[in-house]
């Protein structure tokens, strides 16, 4: 925690976004950064599709995910 912490404060980003989920609803964030403007297309594509393809996996039947 330390070491990620220290990084952080390195950034020296504007904003810190902390993932606390409740599944309700998901919201999809793309951070800035140097990007491989090549791929950045095929990889996004393909991110979105597998939640889009998930999405009914466990909700969609009307099961909830268990929790650990």
């Amino acid at each position: 925690m330390d070491l990620a912490l220290k990084r952080v404060a390195r950034f020296k980003s504007a904003y810190l976004v902390v993932p606390f989920g409740f599944d309700d609803p998901t919201i999809i964030v793309q951070e800035g950064g140097g990007y491989r403007t090549r791929t950045l297309s095929n990889n996004a594509n393909g991110f979105f599709r597998g939640l889009w393809e998930g999405r009914g996996s466990l909700i969609g039947q009307g099961k909830r995910p268990s929790n650990p």
